[in-house]
């Protein structure tokens, strides 16, 4: 099984930032290992997940999120089989808007070289906030 490229035409210059709320019961999630040209911000709600990626398995539960570089191969599959239910937002962004928020920005420079890291409740729920004002943001450009 070989790792593919995955490039969403949906993202880029015309479109910096898109986002995507999957809730599902699914198995398998990812076939195979896939990468692609922008950064992938993974934000698990609910569910657990193992998530394969910068050489090492990495075991996701609620309000973990999981930020992956630019063409880092990636994949994820539930950590139980008993349960595959699971909700989570994964915000694809373009890599010329991170780079310029990350030039001069210590704490995202560590948030890229960490990958992985998890939120308490309030800052969770500040971020699940966030996300949905840039959804309204998004869908109000498109109309």
């Amino acid at each position: 099984m070989g790792i593919v490229y995955e490039n969403s035409q949906k993202v880029g210059p015309e479109n910096y930032v898109v986002i995507d709320r999957v809730s599902q019961r699914q198995y398998p999630a990812m076939l195979q290992m896939h990468y692609h040209p922008y950064y992938e911000i993974y934000v698990l709600i609910s569910g657990k997940r193992k998530y394969f990626f910068q050489n090492r398995i990495v075991e996701l539960y609620p309000q973990d999120v999981l930020v992956i570089k630019p063409n880092d191969p990636h994949r994820c599959i539930p950590i139980d089989e008993e349960e595959l239910y699971y909700e989570r937002y994964t915000i694809n962004v373009d890599p010329s808007l991170f780079s310029r928020i990350e030039k001069n920005n210590k704490i995202i420079k560590d948030i890229f070289q960490k990958g992985v890291f998890s939120l308490e409740e309030d800052a969770f729920g500040r971020l699940l906030n966030t996300i949905k004002r840039i959804e309204d943001e998004l869908r109000k450009d498109k109309t």
